[in-house]
Formats: C-alpha cells, structure tokens, sequence
C-alpha cells in the first residue's frame, strides 16, 4: 500500500493529536487538590468522568481501537497494535471457565475480536467460534489447565503466543516502525522473563518455553546468562547493546517497567516528522495507550496517598 493512500488518516491524526494530555495537563492532575477536580479536569480532555476509574479507561481504549480502525486503510496497521488484547482477554475468559464460580475478573478492551465474543466463545467451550489465529493457541492453553493443572504454564504459553503473533502481523504491514516495535517489546518481555526466572531460580526449561524467539535478542544466550543469576543477566544485557534495560534493572522492577514503556515511546518519535505513511497512526496508538496508563497511574496514586514527587517519579514519558 501506497504511503499517499495514508493521507487522510494522518491528517486525522494530527487533529487527535492537539487533544493528547500533555506535561502541563498531566501536572495539573497530579497536583489536583480533589478527587472532584482530578475528574473535571481528565472530563475536560474528553475521557468520561461519570464512569468508574477502570471503565473510564477500558472505554477510551475502546474508543481508541473504533478510532483507528475506521480511519485505517490497511487493517493490519491495526492489528499488529491490537493482537495483544484479545490473548488478554483469552487469559481471562481460560480462568473463568475452569474456576469453581465460572467468572474472572480482568478483562480488557477488545482487540481484533470483541472481548465478549472472547468470552462467549470460551465460556460455552466453543474455541471454534474463536476467531482462526486463537483457536490453536485457546486448545493448548485449556489442556495446560485441565490436563496438567498449571496454570503458570497456561499464562507463559499465551503470552509468547501474543509476543509471536504481535511480531507476525507487524511483518505483514511491510512498515519498519511497526516491525521494530513488535519486536523490541518482544524482547523486553523476554528479558522481563529471563530477570524474575534469575531472581526466583527457575530453570532453563521453564526459559525455553516461556521466552519468544525474536531478532532483537539471542534466545539461548539470554538463557544461558539468566541461569547463572541475576548479575550474570544484568552484565550481558550490558554487552549486547541493553545497556538501559541493565540499567534500569539494577535499580528495580518498577524502574524496568517504567523503561520499557519509555523505550516503545522513544521509536515513535520520528513519526512527528511524517506527512504520509502508517507511522503516525502507529505513534498516536502508542501515545494515547502511554497516556491511559499515566491516568491509571496517576489516579492509582492519588487514592494511595502518594506525594506528587512519588507520582512523577513513576509516570511514563508522553508522545507530545
């Protein structure tokens, strides 16, 4: 598909773009001397402030992924962004239907399938009714939970599912940005796993079938460092180029995490520049998931109590 063909949706983009909350916006927020004012002002910015903090949230992402997709003309732009939900809400739908009361919390926005056909689908045991790309991965997962009653297994195998599936259908947009950032999530994952199997002392085979083959990072090596400890890890991150993921791990989980997220921002920043393309559409996906994860965050905290420095300190660097 031609770039030009994305010119209507990057002009769209660029309208949505003026309505992202920005660093001012979000201090305002934090420094809110109310929760009745925190919400006026993220009611102000187009979220709907009636709702529950989470259905607030899981509303706007949905709003998100309407969004993009009826502005989209090439659906695989889309896709490769929103695969990742509907393995969320399989997790969810697999322990509802094998937990005593046959509900489970902790489902998500929709991803290429709605989170009720998920969950319906699941529910009933009809994992044909599941869209094609699920079916497999729905069948083995459910045997890891009836048959062997693992259910750690059943959560590793679906999220290198995702990781595997986020990674193919960002080949198939044929866009760099969109490849690089299916994979380098992809590997930050692998090294988030390849950290706490260190630090608990899980074996290499639990490595082997949790971690997702992916180019940015060696598998096997990253095995072989993780099973002589967390510092042996740590300095081969540094070696071979993830020198900041190191970095921040030496510090801590939350440090990690608050990079990764940083880390996916950062690839999307040339897409500031871009006219014509998929990439902007890319960019603003991720700027406005970054922004619902600051508001999660942000309102998490203020319920907690936390001063305003503790609240920035774990805010995640915005697109704009």
């Amino acid at each position: 598909m031609k770039d030009t063909e994305f010119a209507f949706a990057v002009a769209k983009i660029r309208v949505a773009e003026n309505h992202l909350i920005g660093e001012k916006d979000l201090d305002r927020l934090i420094e809110a001397q109310s929760d009745a004012e925190a919400r006026r002002l993220i009611g102000e910015k187009g979220y709907d402030a009636s709702l529950d903090d989470e259905a607030m949230l899981t509303r706007a992402s949905e709003q998100l992924a309407a969004f993009l997709r009826e502005i989209s003309p090439d659906k695989n732009v889309v896709d490769f962004m929103l695969v990742g939900n509907d393995y969320h809400n399989l997790k969810a739908a697999l322990k509802a239907l094998v937990s005593s009361h046959g509900v489970a919390a902790g489902y998500g926005p929709g991803g290429i399938a709605g989170a009720e056909a998920v969950r319906n689908a699941v529910l009933a045991k009809k994992f044909g009714d599941l869209p094609e790309f699920l079916r497999g991965d729905a069948d083995k997962a459910y045997e890891l939970l009836i048959n062997l009653y693992d259910g750690q297994a059943a959560d590793v195998f679906l999220d290198r599912a995702a990781a595997a599936a986020a990674m193919q259908r960002a080949g198939e947009t044929k866009c760099a940005m969109a490849i690089a950032l299916a994979e380098r999530s992809c590997a930050l994952k692998d090294v988030k796993i390849a950290y706490r199997a260190a630090y608990t002392g899980k074996d290499a085979r639990f490595l082997d079938d949790a971690i997702c083959p992916c180019p940015a990072i060696g598998k096997k090596a990253l095995i072989d460092a993780a099973a002589h400890g967390v510092e042996a890890l740590i300095s081969y991150l540094d070696a071979e180029g993830f020198g900041d993921a190191a970095e921040a791990l030496r510090s801590s989980g939350a440090d990690f995490e608050k990079f990764c997220d940083d880390e996916l921002t950062r690839l999307t920043l040339p897409a500031k520049m871009m006219s014509f393309g998929p990439e902007p559409l890319i960019a603003y996906f991720y700027a406005k998931r970054t922004e619902i994860n600051n508001l999660r965050i942000v309102l998490s905290c203020r319920r907690l109590g936390l001063p305003t420095e503790r609240i920035r300190q774990r805010v995640r660097k915005q697109y704009v």
